[in-house]
């Protein structure tokens, strides 16, 4: 079974509603005899809990949704031939919940449930859906779709918190290095370093490049001591 096209918005409900009946295995009453001893071929330790039913398919089971009830929202699949059964157990009374938008607190004789999986039934009730799974439906094109839909957003959204990680990891790396570098800062012993010999040895090297530019000819006495030697020799007087 499944919710109808246009009651989408009541599946959490059916899947509360029912939820004692959902994990039921129906079984075919043909295959009772030797089903246990078949059953027990599988080591107890390594099978989850698992509870059957037996059902007759040849008989006729009489109960039809009814309008208003989560038993008229629902519909079967009819290649199934547990589809009666399922049909007539659903609109037992004591499956059936009437859908309203709110509970009434003051009705104790009808069962009630709201989209949100709210039940009243006398004076009991119950309300959360965390540890209830939707087992309930078919595998229809539109379930797939959504399914699709549901996978896209949380590749979306992976996709956002790793970029989202890449730059808490950066900045992560930036903090550090100025913390290794305020660390090594504050481990330098400022004693040890003699600013005055430092300022003293820089004017030093000052004072030796200006005494070495002092000494130095300039080029246009150079060229006058040239000229001086590449002059034309005295010629003698002829005796």
């Amino acid at each position: 079974m499944d919710v109808q096209g246009g009651e989408e918005r009541w599946r959490t409900a059916m899947n509360v509603v029912y939820a004692s009946l959902a994990p039921v295995i129906l079984v075919d009453k043909r295959y009772e005899h030797g089903f246990a001893r078949a059953i027990s071929q599988i080591p107890h330790a390594s099978m989850a809990r698992r509870n059957w039913q037996f059902v007759d398919v040849q008989q006729d089971y009489h109960g039809e949704p009814r309008e208003g009830w989560m038993s008229g929202k629902l519909t079967f699949n009819e290649e199934s031939p547990f589809a009666d059964w399922v049909r007539a157990r659903v609109a037992d009374a004591r499956s059936d919940a009437r859908c309203v938008a709110h509970i009434d607190d003051s009705d104790v004789r009808t069962r009630q449930v709201q989209e949100d999986g709210q039940i009243k039934d006398g004076a009991h009730g119950s309300h959360g859906t965390k540890n209830i799974n939707q087992v309930i439906g078919f595998v229809t094109e539109g379930y797939l779709r959504e399914l699709a839909d549901e996978l896209e957003q949380l590749e979306q959204e992976m996709d956002r918190t790793n970029q989202e990680i890449e730059r808490i990891g950066a900045r992560k790396a930036e903090l550090e290095a100025q913390r290794d570098l305020a660390q090594a800062v504050l481990g330098v012993d400022w004693t040890d370093i003699d600013v005055q010999s430092a300022d003293a040895g820089i004017a030093m090297l000052h004072d030796e490049i200006e005494r070495i530019l002092a000494t130095r000819p300039s080029p246009n006495s150079r060229r006058a001591s040239g000229s001086a030697r590449s002059g034309s020799p005295t010629r003698a007087n002829a005796s």
